[in-house]
């Protein structure tokens, strides 16, 4: 198995050969085609694909036919890709990446909590917090209406600050649990709040290794029942699925949970549940980030 710094280096040229291929090949704007290219890598890092898998997940992910040597084929139309695809079991089926079309931005950039710490709070769409109006509204994709008959789940997939929630969603096989009849809360932390806790070695490790402590992590944002902020709030503390209680304070327009954690866009509603994103990791897994890797 690669070091943590082997699988960093890995990563980077994977991110590299995918914008490349990207920005060269799709008739799309450059806040599209890094976004894909980001998903890309990150699904070829945590799978550990060859190149020629890379290429290939690379077409299933822009439902494009790509050459790994020379580009698109120009006789050949675009395919539609409708449904899982026999590809790797770990992500099949995965929903195409959203760009922030509001700041150009894509899933996986960093900093956006804390400008949204500094913005005002926004109502969009039915959503509320600092950082909804950097996410999809309107007619975009993975706008709050559009994803209200989603189960929880296939949402994540929708909203580019969660990809590593969501790939954790997914390698701790807990995307039944999110699904849950009788209604699920999910306290969803950003990309920015796992870069903050984790270490990118030991994220690696979570993500391959150790299952057990990954389930663990994902059921300490989950809470049974569909619950709206107002009513997280008004019942001061919740359970979540790990057994842990949580305060949970109202903090401006906002809401505190536990001593570290907000909410930065809070109520997307989906079937049968709630999504409230945050901007910390909750648990008691200790905070590694800066050990073992270069700074991300």
């Amino acid at each position: 198995m690669p070091s943590g710094r082997r699988w960093l280096a890995r990563g980077a040229a994977a991110l590299a050969s995918a914008a490349a291929l990207v920005v060269s090949l799709l008739p799309a704007t450059p806040a599209v085609a890094a976004n894909t290219a980001f998903r890309a890598a990150t699904l070829n890092i945590y799978t550990g694909l060859s190149q020629a898998d890379f290429v290939s997940d690379l077409q299933l992910i822009t439902s494009q036919p790509l050459s790994a040597q020379s580009g698109n084929d120009p006789s050949t139309e675009p395919r539609a890709v409708h449904g899982p695809e026999a590809v790797s079991p770990w992500y099949a089926g995965a929903r195409p990446p959203v760009a922030n079309t509001k700041t150009g931005d894509s899933a996986g950039a960093g900093g956006r909590d804390a400008a949204a710490a500094g913005a005002g709070a926004t109502t969009t769409g039915g959503v509320t917090g600092p950082l909804c109006a950097a996410l999809p509204s309107g007619t975009d994709p993975g706008n709050p209406e559009s994803l209200t008959g989603e189960p929880a789940d296939v949402a994540l997939q929708w909203l580019p600050v969660l990809t590593r929630f969501e790939a954790a969603v997914r390698a701790a096989g807990l995307s039944a649990e999110l699904r849950d009849a009788r209604g699920i809360t999910v306290l969803a932390p950003t990309d920015d709040a796992f870069g903050r806790k984790f270490s990118e070695d030991n994220l690696d490790e979570l993500m391959i290794h150790r299952r057990d402590e990954l389930r663990g992590l994902v059921r300490a944002h989950l809470v049974a029942g569909s619950r709206s902020l107002a009513e997280l709030v008004a019942a001061g503390t919740v359970t979540t699925l790990d057994g842990t209680r949580v305060t949970v304070t109202r903090a401006g327009s906002a809401a505190r949970l536990g001593p570290g954690a907000e909410t930065l866009c809070a109520d997307y509603r989906v079937a049968g549940g709630q999504v409230h994103i945050i901007n910390a990791v909750l648990g008691d897994l200790p905070t590694t980030a800066g050990q073992g890797d270069p700074a991300h």
